[in-house]
């Protein structure tokens, strides 16, 4: 037996995977249990602390195609947590060609909670590691997607 490791005990993506699968597990099994599906939850995430964004920047950020996403803002929409607006663009003027959306004070609300609990989690996953750390882990995997990008 060799003391190398295999392949994918030592891939990349692998890695990536598998870290992510580790430490989101706990705190989705906490969504389902406030009956809050991931992706809905990715779309409230995203629009927290921001002015609103449209639906293929939501896209982008929550790792979704625009259908999916522009479902599930209907699905929210109809919740009252989010509402769509017209944008405005580069000269100042109404955009009618994209769709806009922001937290209503409900969704506000909902969302806020469930940041809290958010971080919550992540500061049990980062407690045994100190605060070089968690800089270093944090700024390693965002040079690794803009890089990527």
């Amino acid at each position: 037996m060799s003391d190398t490791p295999s392949f994918i005990d030592d891939y990349l993506l692998y890695l990536l995977a598998q870290a992510s699968a580790a430490v989101s597990s706990e705190f989705h099994a906490r969504l389902a249990e406030l009956g809050m599906p991931v992706p809905k939850w990715r779309v409230l995430a995203s629009l927290h602390q921001t002015s609103g964004r449209t639906i293929g920047a939501l896209a982008r950020t929550c790792l979704m195609k625009q259908p999916t996403v522009s479902k599930i803002v209907d699905k929210l929409v109809a919740d009252g947590l989010i509402e769509r607006y017209e944008g405005q663009g580069q000269n100042g003027s109404i955009d009618r060609r994209q769709v806009h959306v922001r937290l209503t004070r409900a969704g506000k609300e909902s969302v806020s909670s469930l940041i809290e609990e958010a971080r919550l989690h992540e500061n049990r996953i980062l407690a045994s590691y100190s605060d070089e750390e968690r800089h270093l882990v944090k700024t390693a995997l965002k040079t690794l997607v803009e890089r990527s990008s």
